[in-house]
């Protein structure tokens, strides 16, 4: 039986669309050269960091783990599968389940989902396409924070700022709604109050429906919702260590340690399923700790006047 071959094309953006053709082309004429019928090319636009999520990736190998024989994806190059480790452990667990195998036609190399160790120039690869986004990445940030520095505004504008000659100046009507929130807030009101107030006269933030997620955000970039301290206290973790000694003779022996950080904000709160049941997690910025150090903590972590915090 011969195998069943696919093509898979991904750009970051739907704007490369020369990119995405010469990729396209690539694939053709490797069919073309090898007398080969290529079912359907898939095509998505997104980032490298986790492929699976992307819609036509998803819908390419649902289709292909249900045929029969040996299942081929052709692609011009190993980081147009993945961008990152993280990303390719979860595609690669996909190809394993659904039984296919990756050829990159650029730099004829082959994952194959059976024989993982003669995979790994594949891997490593991959490797080199994480490193170069990493210094990428790098080279941008350090651009966006020089330019920044000299008075460059970037991004889009906080809510009641607007861009005007490539600066933030503040937008009156934007202003207004933020002016009418810090009235309410300064009057005891909760952010459900404000919530319905806004419904109930119809102001929109940009557009959109006001959301207690939105008007929280709101007040606490603008300086009106100040976190206490004094209410919203700390967590407490224990860290487990186990001696050289114990490990030898497959014992473990723990020393729990505590240790507290303090909070700064309770922002965001999710269900997460649990079973059955769903279970409830607060997203919590730290004291002292950039937001990218944001952690998502299940409701025992935080005491009830954390908890009764976020919901005033």
């Amino acid at each position: 039986m011969k195998p069943t071959y696919f093509g898979y094309v991904r750009t970051s953006d739907k704007n490369r669309e020369e990119e995405s053709h010469h990729q396209r082309k690539a694939i053709l004429d490797y069919a073309g050269k090898n007398k080969i019928k290529i079912e359907n090319i898939y095509e998505d636009f997104g980032s490298g960091r986790n492929v699976y999520n992307l819609s036509n990736m998803k819908e390419l190998i649902n289709e292909a783990q249900y045929i029969n024989g040996e299942k081929i994806i052709l692609i011009f190059e190993a980081s147009r599968i993945s961008r990152t480790f993280k990303g390719w452990e979860e595609i690669k667990e996909k190809l394993i389940e659904a039984k296919i195998n990756v050829y990159s036609i650029n730099q004829d190399l082959h994952f194959k989902w059976d024989k993982i160790s003669g995979s790994v120039a594949f891997e490593q690869a991959i490797f080199s396409a994480y490193t170069e986004y990493n210094q990428i990445c790098e080279r941008i940030r350090s651009d966006v924070d020089r330019r920044r520095a000299e008075g460059h505004a970037f991004g889009r504008a906080p809510f009641g700022m607007m861009r005007e000659n490539n600066k933030f100046v503040v937008c009156k009507e934007e202003q207004d709604v933020v002016d009418i929130m810090k009235s309410l807030w300064k009057q005891k009101k909760t952010i459900a109050e404000i919530e319905e107030h806004m419904t109930e006269y119809d102001i929109t933030l940009r557009g959109n429906i006001a959301c207690k997620n939105t008007i929280r955000y709101i007040l606490n970039k603008t300086g009106a919702r100040k976190t206490n301290k004094s209410i919203v206290k700390r967590r407490t973790i224990q860290k487990q260590k186990s001696s050289g000694v114990d490990r030898i003779f497959g014992k473990i022996n723990l020393n729990k340690k505590t240790k507290e950080y303090e909070v700064e904000d309770v922002i965001e709160m999710k269900f997460v399923k649990n079973g059955r049941n769903k279970k409830k997690y607060y997203l919590v910025k730290w004291a002292g700790y950039p937001s990218s150090a944001n952690t998502w903590e299940p409701e025992e972590n935080l005491n009830e006047d954390a908890k009764r915090y976020f919901h005033n």
